[in-house]
């Protein structure tokens, strides 16, 4: 393992994390660096730059990124815009690629998405609009989110824009849908895009971890597998190992095409230090390495004091897309969520073990949880 990369506050950007990302040479047996990933936040936390770095050597770095997504928010931090540049070699400069602008209800819900593409010949951002008869690929354009209310599920419209007639048609043969239980636990994701329907079903255990996702493709009636993701937790709570049979028929678990295995590493913050991915190798009956991911760390200072780390408390998976999970609560507590600045952000009472992050945009969080008359605080990276 490398040392932790610490950077201090320059020009508003407050830390630095990168990840590593290799794979396994079955020639020389051994890794290949491959691509790496740097990401850059505010000093509210918030998620401003992230750079993709591809085909770099163990130590060497190429001097300019490969692709650059820049991240804009208001002023109370929902995310207004994602903006894609690609490196193009011959000019030696970075491009315009895509443009995503993000509009909120008055709840601070996503309910507008809208795509645009870089017009090279009026040097100006256009709307993205794709020409096809069926409906596959056509997620660009427009997306509008309704919710019902009680906010446990909501359905995405897309909507696709006519340029003869200068304006925006529905698209009848796509949509998706998303329903969460009681305590904000996705339970079941539905896409439909006119042709290929997939439906992901969540399931959890008793502690409120993920332990289970089966996806299925096709027809409603006879569906098929898509693949079926087992989750594997280690006695504090963490993600240990992640299972995923591919391209299983509906009811026949015998016919599995392909088999992978993750491995998951912490540090003693319990952030994610290593994920390595193997392949089920049928012929001589092992896992084969495939893929690794080394992840990096910056030393955040903040306004709030953490104290001793080795508790029972454990949040997981850290870093985490749309949910986290706390391991070692015995009752109710109160849960508070500061930006790197000490701002509260969000403030609760939970008597559960599940904490939906979704609504939070990507960047560095601070929980402070007060249990059992002590109070602990754990560093968290919103994706």
């Amino acid at each position: 393992m490398f040392p932790i990369i610490l950077f201090s506050q320059v020009d508003n950007v407050f830390v630095e994390d990168s990840v590593h990302y290799f794979y396994w040479n079955t020639e020389t047996n051994n890794w290949k660096y491959h691509i790496r990933y740097i990401y850059k936040y505010d000093n509210k936390g918030n998620l401003i730059d992230k750079k993709v770095y591809q085909g770099v050597s163990n130590d060497q770095l190429l001097s300019q990124s490969h692709y650059t997504y820049s991240y804009l928010f208001d002023s109370i931090g929902n995310q207004i815009e994602k903006i894609s540049y690609n490196w193009d070699m011959e000019t030696a400069k970075l491009n315009y690629g895509l443009r995503l602008t993000y509009e909120y209800d008055n709840k601070s819900r996503l309910n507008k998405e809208v795509n645009y593409y870089w017009n090279k010949q009026n040097n100006e951002w256009d709307i993205l609009w794709l020409e096809c008869e069926s409906g596959f690929g056509c997620d660009g354009g427009l997306k509008l989110y309704s919710y019902d209310s009680t906010a446990n599920y909501y359905v995405i419209n897309y909507y696709d824009w006519i340029s003869g007639e200068n304006n925006w048609i529905i698209n009848e043969n796509f949509y998706e849908t998303c329903t969460y239980d009681s305590i904000g636990n996705l339970v079941e994701r539905f896409i439909d895009n006119g042709g290929l329907k997939e439906r992901a079903i969540y399931f959890y255990d008793s502690l409120g971890n993920q332990s289970d996702l089966i996806v299925y493709l096709g027809d409603n009636e006879l569906p098929e597998f898509s693949h079926h993701c087992n989750y594997i937790y280690e006695i504090d709570g963490k993600i240990k190992e992640r299972y995923e049979y591919e391209n299983m028929f509906y009811n026949d678990f015998n016919d599995t095409t392909n088999l992978y295995l993750e491995t998951y590493k912490y540090d003693i913050y319990d952030n994610l230090t290593e994920k390595i991915h193997y392949a089920w190798d049928s012929e001589n009956n092992i896992w084969q390495k495939e893929l690794k991911y080394v992840y990096y760390w910056s030393q955040l200072s903040t306004q709030i004091e953490e104290n001793n780390f080795k508790s029972d408390i454990i949040i997981y998976p850290n870093p985490s897309f749309d949910k986290i999970n706390i391991a070692g609560l015995t009752k109710s507590s109160e849960i508070k969520i500061y930006n790197i600045n000490g701002q509260l952000i969000k403030s609760f009472q939970q008597v559960n073990n599940a904490i939906d992050i979704s609504e939070l945009n990507a960047g560095v969080y601070i929980i402070n949880l007060t249990s059992n008359d002590k109070t602990f605080v754990r560093k968290l990276i919103k994706e």
